[in-house]
């Protein structure tokens, strides 16, 4: 079941509780207002695979990029933004 749907090149940051192994969270770029917004999520102990899926599509996406040979200018400004994070 989708319960919410951020794509991943508005995603500026995620990360998983240490402590409490059932939360993860990340920031994304609301796309009407251009607001940052926080979600957070309990995930019944998987949070760590959750955000280890998500780094790796940062990967993925930044992977493809250079085989493009990074033509789109807003996609690489976003990739440069996730690089210094």
């Amino acid at each position: 079941e989708m319960q919410h749907n951020c794509q991943l090149h508005r995603m500026s940051f995620c990360a998983d509780d240490k402590t409490d192994k059932r939360i993860f969270t990340f920031i994304c770029t609301e796309p009407e207002t251009k607001k940052h917004l926080c979600y957070v999520f309990d995930s019944e102990k998987c949070a760590e695979e959750i955000t280890l899926a998500i780094g790796q599509a940062f990967d993925l996406a930044y992977k493809k990029f250079l085989e493009s040979g990074g033509k789109d200018v807003e996609t690489r400004k976003q990739i440069g933004n996730l690089q210094k994070r």
